[in-house]
């Protein structure tokens, strides 16, 4: 971007200083490059803009550099009453200058990354000097341009058609907000609160998971090893479901579902970089309990299971460790926020990456590769665990009203379990080699720590008297092989209940917001698509009837994903290749039915089937698997209409 240099009536440059008008001109065409070029970055790849609509793709250009300049305009005042006083110095130049030198630095690191393998993410004390170094050169280089550009637009002539290129910028973004607008079904802003009955109550909510724990490896739930003592204990006064099911093979998809009531098949989100998109972003459990007067707090994991990563609107207060901006659902603040959901997601996404970097190379704050954080070397241990129930414990003491929670432990996640206690024996495990032997006690041994774990959590919420005005619920994400097909533990506690209860139905943890909106006498909205736990589902259809095992309608998940392999310094991570249409990044649906399970591969169309481990129906001979032909038609059913569009081939 180069000036014409035009000269003024006197016939020079003019050297005093710049107007404001010409500063906030240059800031606004500095602002298009900087994000315009981050748009394109991640526009071009795999990414949470896939979730995106095409007005979404385009507001996301438009406005975000707008707004980024009207944000900066109270500094560009202050810092002009220097300019004022001291003329010529030109100190409100920095702004535009910081932003430019921003915009190229990021292109610098994403180069040398690219091409090296020496990133800001990956520096050293000696690497991030360097790149310190890399930013103040440029900076000062670019407040020189800067400078000198803003003197050359207060010498445009009049009618200079550069003078038009800021209207044309902000027309362009004034078109994209009247398509939102239009576009937008504000019936959607809010999730919409009824009480059923005389009035509403408000107990505490806990939603507690662990990563990857089956059912059959509790002894909770029959296991010969003494894996879960203290739940074994705890199940004596509160509901235990024998048959719980995941809605999806991975972690973001079942969360995803267990916050909002509705399966991944309907969100489109199973894995990153898949977030809510616009319509579903502010339906969820989270957003009706901050209607309700709730206190939100989420310890989990970033982009995984993150509610502001995953465009939850009006969610927690309080998200790994950071404070989300959650406006009252149907508020002014709240149907912004919703209209403006796929902007603010990209603006938040763009600073917070520019703002890590910097900080980082400053000496700061240490940048966090989050998505390594599912890495043992990284970010999985009893420590870590440790801390997160610590830190909800803290927020519950500081809550003087009803507060909603939601932690999710890694220590069990796969895949050697390094950092887990030992339990028992290797050598007396049921596997077949010595190297698999340590691996399953490993397992075991985190599955004991998770236990204990819970307990000491509790245990104090019981010293402190919260537990007994509590709706605690204990689960699992996904089965250890990553799959949906496998049982998990669902374990309910309710506020006053003391009687044990086992219920051997087939259940699935997208149930549990009706559940717990059901227990608040608030009725379920009608965008929830799935009911309570304690509601026996009826088939809808024939085609549903016809699927219907011992009383168990089917139940849908996201079993796998198409998705490959990158390497990241510290490890390998998965990232789905196509996150978007006609199929989300889906490679194989996963139903049960009764004691069984069918999945059907969106890509080769081949129909796979067996029985659920340890179920506890699985010895009843009187039930017959249903057909693969009216499992397939039901899958396909169903996806297409949440929005995917299947293959011929695989319909058939």
């Amino acid at each position: 971007m180069d000036l014409p240099e035009e000269r003024s009536a006197s016939g020079r440059l003019d050297a005093g200083t710049a107007s404001l008008q010409a500063v906030m001109a240059v800031q606004l065409l500095i602002s298009v490059f900087y994000l315009g070029l981050e748009w394109l970055f991640f526009a071009t790849k795999a990414s949470f803009m896939d979730s995106f609509s095409a007005v979404e793709m385009v507001g996301s250009l438009a406005i975000p550099p707008v707004a980024l300049s009207v944000a900066v305009i109270p500094l560009i005042l202050l810092l002009g009453v220097v300019d004022v006083r001291v003329p010529g110095l030109q100190v409100r130049c920095v702004v535009p200058a910081f932003i430019l030198a921003s915009s190229l630095f990021l292109l610098a690191d994403n180069f040398l990354y690219t091409v090296l393998g020496v990133g800001v993410i990956t520096s050293g004390k000696i690497v991030r000097f360097l790149y310190l170094a890399l930013f103040v050169f440029l900076f000062f280089r670019c407040l020189r341009w800067v400078r000198s550009a803003v003197s050359r637009w207060d010498g445009l002539r009049k009618g200079h058609p550069l003078r038009f290129v800021p209207a044309m910028v902000l027309i362009g973004a004034l078109v994209a907000m009247g398509a939102e607008v239009v576009t937008t079904d504000f019936s959607r802003a809010e999730p919409g609160v009824s009480a059923v009955g005389d009035g509403i109550r408000r107990p505490n909510i806990i939603l507690l998971s662990t990563d990857g724990v089956e059912a059959r490896l509790m002894s909770v739930y029959g296991f010969p090893l003494p894996t879960t003592p203290f739940l074994e204990s705890f199940a004596t006064r509160a509901v235990v479901f024998d048959n719980a099911f995941p809605t999806s093979g991975k972690t973001t998809g079942t969360l995803s579902s267990m916050l909002s009531g509705s399966l991944p098949s309907e969100l489109h989100v199973g894995f990153p970089p898949q977030i809510f998109p616009k319509k579903h972003a502010a339906l969820h459990l989270p957003s009706i309990l901050q209607q309700l007067g709730y206190r939100g707090f989420q310890s989990s994991i970033r982009y995984y299971a993150d509610a502001g990563d995953l465009n939850m609107i009006s969610s927690f207060d309080i998200a790994n460790e950071r404070r989300l901006f959650a406006p009252t659902p149907g508020s002014l603040m709240g149907r912004l926020a919703y209209l403006f959901s796929a902007e603010i997601q990209f603006s938040t996404r763009m600073v917070n990456r520019l703002l890590e970097r910097l900080l980082h190379v400053c000496g700061i704050k240490p940048i966090i590769n989050h998505f390594l954080l599912v890495k043992e070397s990284v970010g999985l241990s009893r420590v870590v665990d440790i801390q997160r129930l610590e830190d909800a414990l803290a927020f519950t003491g500081a809550q003087e009203g009803p507060y909603f929670m939601q932690i999710h432990l890694m220590g069990t996640h796969c895949c050697s379990w390094s950092g887990a206690r030992t339990w028992f024996d290797p050598n007396s495990m049921p596997a077949p080699n010595p190297k698999a032997r340590k691996k399953l006690a490993g397992y075991l041994g985190s599955i004991r720590d998770a236990d204990e774990l819970i307990q000491n959590f509790v245990e104090q919420l019981e010293a402190s008297g919260e537990l007994e005005d509590s709706i605690l619920i204990i689960a699992s994400d996904h089965s250890q092989r990553w799959d949906s097909v496998y049982r998990v533990p669902l374990i309910v506690h309710l506020p006053g209940e003391r009687r044990e209860k086992r219920i051997e139905r087939n259940v699935s943890l997208a149930q549990v917001p009706a559940t717990i909106l059901e227990y608040m006498g608030v009725e379920r909205p009608s965008w929830m698509t799935q009911q309570s736990l304690f509601s026996p589902k009826s088939s809808r259809d024939l085609l549903e009837e016809a699927l219907t095992v011992g009383g168990n309608p089917p139940i849908l998940s996201l079993a796998s994903f198409s998705y490959s392999r990158i390497s990241i310094s510290g490890g390998r991570l998965s990232r789905i290749d196509h996150p978007g249409p006609p199929i989300f990044g889906v490679r194989e649906v996963g139903l049960v039915l009764g004691p069984y399970w069918k999945k059907l591969d969106l890509v080769s169309g081949i129909m796979s089937s067996g029985t659920v481990s340890q179920h506890s129906a699985i010895e009843n001979d009187a039930m017959a698997p249903p057909s693969d032909s009216a499992a397939r038609q039901y899958i396909v059913r169903q996806l297409e209409e949440s929005g995917f569009t299947i293959a011929p081939s695989v319909s058939r």
